[in-house]
Order: structure tokens, then C-alpha cells, then sequence
């Protein structure tokens, strides 16, 4: 998924500027099984780049890899809070992923 520069910038922000958080988010078994072979998938592809791999059923929820321009991979959750015009994004967890061990 192409971000703008805005995008990108958010979430650089984010992970350099919070502290990791311990508890992970509580994802499906079948997104975590999508979510291993989206991480493979991104493995050779360089830095920007974000793919979303699960989400709770209404969408506000959502769980996506992000690939750094550093070429680190995180998994990044967040919720969106949706108004009438928009959606905005609130970073909930973030975690650097040296390789698929995270999903299972």
C-alpha cells in the first residue's frame, strides 16, 4: 500500500517516539496466519511500505505490518475513530519483528 509522505512520517513518529508496548492486541488465528505470509511477502520488498493483514469486524480496529524506510519491519495496531468526514488513526501497539516467530 503506498503511503504519503504524511503517512510515513506519522508512523516513523510513532515508533520513535513511544515506548514499546508489552501487551500484545488480541489478533484472530486466521489473521495471523495471513499476517506470517504478509510478513514473508514483504521480506524482499525495500522500505516504505505498509500492509494491512487483520482487522475486528467493524474495521475501527486494525492490524498491518509496517516496513521502515531503516527496512525494519513492525507490526503496528491501531483504531480508527470514524466521524463524519473522516477517519482517525490512534497507534495502539507497535513491535519490531526480526522474523515470523511473532504470529506462531
Amino acid at each position: 500500500m503506498s503511503l504519503t509522505e504524511n503517512q510515513i512520517n506519522d508512523l516513523e513518529k510513532f515508533i520513535s517516539t513511544n515506548a514499546r508496548m508489552t501487551a500484545a492486541p488480541a489478533i484472530s488465528t486466521c489473521d495471523l496466519i495471513y499476517g506470517k505470509r504478509v510478513f514473508h511477502e514483504m521480506e524482499n520488498i525495500p522500505g516504505p511500505e505498509y500492509k494491512i493483514f487483520g482487522s475486528d469486524g467493524w474495521g475501527s480496529h486494525i492490524h498491518s505490518l509496517y516496513k521502515s524506510k531503516e527496512n525494519k519491519t513492525y507490526i503496528i495496531s491501531l483504531t480508527m475513530t470514524l466521524t463524519k468526514n473522516e477517519a482517525i488513526p490512534h497507534f495502539d501497539y507497535y513491535k519490531l519483528l526480526e522474523n515470523d516467530a511473532w504470529f506462531g
